[in-house]
C-alpha cells in the first residue's frame, strides 16, 4: 500500500523529491514497477511530473486517492517494508540449515544479514522551505506576542534576554552559597504564575512547606522572617489565604520525598506532562540523579545537563536551573563581579547546553546580575536591584551611566533605607 501511496503523494504534489531526495528506486517498487518508470522517465525527459490524467491513460487500472501522510512517515515505512521482503528469505534458509548443521547456519547469517542493513531515513528540516515559518515568528514578536514566551517580571532583564523561550531553553543561575538562588528562582516562577502559567519546581534540599512560606511572602509582601517565626499578623495573614482562590493554574512542588530519592530527568519529564507545565524550576543539578549512572560527578553532572536540554526541546518547556559557583567564583564575587562561566562547577556542561547564563552576587541589601550566556542577544550586560529580601521587593537601580542614573540611584537609596531590611537567604 505504502508503495502506491508514495505513488500518488508525487503525482498529487507535481513534486518527485519524495523519491529522487530520499533514493528510492526500482527496488522500492517491486508491485508498482511499470507505473515507477514511467513517472521517473517522464519527469527525467519533460523536467516534470505527469498530470493525474496522463498516469490514468497510460494505466487505466492506477488506483488514485489523496494521501495525507507525511514524507517522514511514508519514507520509514517503505524502508521497513524493503527491509522486511530482503530478510524473509535469509531467515527462511537460515532455518534450513539450522537442521543439518548450526555452524552452517551461523556462517551463512554472518555473511548474509550484514548485506540486509539499510540505511536509515534522516529528516532535517529544510531551511529555505520554512523560510514563511520563520517569517511568521518574527513578525509574532516584533508585536511582543511571540507564543509562550515568558516574562521574568524584571523589566530591564527581559530587555535583554527577551524573557524565557517556550523550547530550547536551559536556563542556568548560578551563584556561590547563601546568595540567594532559590529566592531570585522562585521570584521567576512567581512572575509567570502571575501570567498564568502552570509553574513547577523540583526542590532538591528545600521542603515544600518552607518553599511555600517564601511563595506566600511574593504574593503578599508579608515578612518572611514573620511567618517562618510565627510572629505574623494572623489575621493579616488569614486574609491573605482566604483571598488565594485555587483555580487551574497550578504552582507544583515536588521533592525527593514526593519522588522516593533524587529526581531523574525522567521523573520531571513526567511532572512537565502530569502537570502541563509552562516552566520548570529545578534547584539544583547537583541533586539530580544521573540516570545513566555515570562514572565520576563530571559525567553525571554533563548526563543530566544533555538530557535536560533534551526534555526542553522534546517539551517546548523552558527550564531554569540553579548552579554552584566553585571557590574561585565565590573569591571573584567578593572581590567585585559575579562569577565568571568558568567559575561554575561542570563549567564545560553548563556552556555547551545552556542557552543562557546568568549570575548573582548579594551586595549589601542588593542584587547584581551578570548575563554570562546569551544564544541570542547580548552578554556582560550587569543589571543592580535594590532587594528587600524579607518581603520579597525588587527596585531596580539604573547605572551612573544614564542621563539621570545618579538621581535615581540616590532616589532609591533613600527609600530603601527608611526600611528596615536584613537579608534572609
Amino acid at each position: 500500500m505504502v508503495q502506491l501511496q508514495i505513488l500518488n503523494k508525487v503525482l498529487q504534489e507535481k513534486n518527485i523529491g519524495l523519491i529522487t531526495q530520499n533514493n528510492l528506486d526500482k527496488r522500492f517498487f517491486r508491485d508498482y514497477s511499470e507505473e515507477f518508470y514511467f513517472i521517473t522517465n517522464h519527469y527525467d525527459r519533460y523536467k516534470t511530473v505527469p498530470d493525474i490524467q496522463t498516469m490514468v491513460a497510460k494505466f487505466p487500472d492506477f488506483q488514485v486517492f489523496r494521501v495525507e501522510e507525511s514524507d517522514r512517515y511514508l519514507v520509514e515505512t517503505i524502508l521497513e517494508e524493503k527491509l522486511y521482503s530482503d530478510m524473509a528469505p535469509v531467515l527462511n534458509r537460515i532455518a534450513e540449515y539450522l537442521k543439518d548443521d548450526a555452524n552452517e547456519a551461523v556462517d551463512y547469517a554472518l555473511r548474509e544479514l550484514p548485506k540486509l542493513m539499510t540505511r536509515r531515513s534522516i529528516f532535517g528540516e529544510d531551511i529555505v522551505v520554512s523560510a514563511r515559518t520563520r517569517l511568521e515568528e518574527v513578525l509574532n514578536k516584533s508585536k511582543k506576542k511571540a507564543k509562550g514566551v515568558v516574562s521574568t517580571g524584571m523589566v530591564e532583564l527581559d530587555q535583554v534576554i527577551d524573557g524565557w523561550e517556550p523550547g530550547e531553553e536551559l536556563v542556568t543561575l548560578v551563584g556561590r552559597t547563601n546568595q540567594g538562588k532559590t529566592w531570585l528562582g522562585l521570584k521567576w516562577l512567581k512572575e509567570a504564575f502571575k501570567q498564568g502559567k502552570r509553574v513547577g519546581m523540583y526542590s532538591g534540599e528545600m521542603s515544600s512547606r518552607k518553599i511555600g512560606y517564601r511563595f506566600d511572602t511574593f504574593m503578599s509582601g508579608i515578612s518572611n522572617r514573620q511567618l517562618v517565626k510565627g510572629s505574623v499578623d494572623i489575621d493579616t495573614y488569614k486574609r491573605y489565604v482566604e483571598g488565594l482562590e485555587p483555580g487551574n493554574v497550578p504552582f507544583v512542588v515536588v521533592t525527593p520525598k514526593d519522588l522516593g530519592g533524587r529526581a531523574t530527568v525522567s521523573d520531571l519529564k513526567s511532572f512537565i506532562e502530569e502537570y502541563h507545565l509552562d516552566l520548570l524550576l529545578i534547584d539544583g543539578y547537583l541533586l539530580m540523579r544521573d540516570e545513566r549512572r555515570g562514572s565520576d560527578r563530571t559525567t553525571r553532572l554533563e548526563h543530566i545537563l544533555q538530557d535536560l536540554w533534551d526534555l526542553t526541546v522534546d517539551a517546548g518547556v523552558p527550564i531554569i536551573g540553579l548552579a554552584q559557583a566553585n571557590r574561585g567564583g565565590a573569591k571573584k564575587s567578593e572581590d567585585g563581579g559575579t562569577p565568571e562561566l568558568e567559575d561554575i562547577y561542570g563549567a564545560d556542561a553548563i556552556g555547551q547546553y545552556s542557552s543562557k547564563v546568568i549570575s548573582m552576587k548579594q551586595t549589601g541589601a542588593g542584587l547584581e546580575l551578570g548575563i554570562k550566556k546569551n544564544r541570542d542577544g547580548q552578554v556582560g550586560s550587569k543589571l543592580v536591584y535594590f532587594w528587600d529580601i524579607d518581603r520579597g521587593d525588587f527596585k531596580y537601580i539604573p547605572t551612573t551611566e544614564d542621563a539621570t542614573g545618579g538621581q535615581q540611584v540616590d532616589a532609591v537609596r533613600k527609600e530603601f533605607e527608611k526600611k528596615d531590611i536584613r537579608d534572609i537567604f
